[in-house]
């Protein structure tokens, strides 16, 4: 009897952690899959927010209208400067022409 045959029968409760708690959100068989994949690995995987990020500042620019920063900053959760930043294809941190701490003073 091959693995595919019985595997319709494996449940979220016969799965240890975290393949339990991956299988209870997405399903067996996707979960099976990942552990195919990276069975033994060790991966990281970014908060949602990181992963979703480039698509986020690509729909700001996309709506980005010049007058427009206080409702996006609104409707995405950040700040008025931090899509002025997305929107000049910035970081916050290059965007800041600020001294740092530790610098020598010079810009």
């Amino acid at each position: 009897m091959s693995a595919e045959s019985w595997i319709k029968d494996v449940k979220p409760d016969d799965l240890p952690d975290p393949y339990y708690q991956i299988a209870k959100e997405i399903g067996v068989e996707p979960t099976l899959k990942i552990a195919k994949l990276f069975g033994g690995a060790k991966i990281y995987l970014p908060k949602h927010d990181t992963a979703l990020q480039t698509v986020r500042d690509r729909q700001i620019r996309k709506e980005y209208n010049g007058y427009n920063c206080r409702e996006l900053a609104k409707k995405y959760n950040l700040t008025e400067n931090w899509v002025r930043s997305i929107v000049r294809g910035k970081s916050p941190a290059e965007d800041l022409d600020q001294l740092s701490l530790f610098s020598d003073g010079e810009v």
